[in-house]
């Protein structure tokens, strides 16, 4: 074991480590929940409202930080609007204030139908 740490190298600084990821945005929440990627808009928690979070491209996939925790995950898509189910109803939630849990419920699925049409 002591001989193994004898070959390891010191572990790099952070602007180091974010130098190897080409492409970091820094974007602060609307209230629509949507950030912005390449003209389409990719949904976070309500919570990360007024906040700045980190957008980083990486393959086929939209990691999406605050400081340092990974809040979620979007596949890269063409879609205008890419909410998942949660934060669509968060979303209403904040609209529909009066409704109760299962008419935000119902609206959240309707509309993520209409989402899934834009563009078609």
């Amino acid at each position: 074991m002591k001989q193994e740490r004898e070959h390891l190298h010191p572990i790099p600084n952070k602007v180091l480590l974010n130098s190897y990821i080409k492409d970091i945005f820094v974007q602060v929440v609307p209230e629509t929940l949507l950030i912005n990627y390449k003209g389409c808009g990719y949904s976070v928690d309500k919570k990360l409202i007024g906040k700045r979070v980190k957008v980083v491209p990486i393959d086929n996939k939209l990691y999406i930080y605050f400081n340092t925790k990974l809040e979620c995950i979007h596949d890269i898509t063409h879609k205008k609007f890419n909410y998942t189910e949660k934060h669509i109803r968060d979303a209403l939630g904040l609209s529909m204030e009066n409704s109760t849990d299962d008419e935000i419920e119902k609206r959240a699925l309707e509309n993520l139908s209409l989402l899934e049409k834009i563009g078609e």
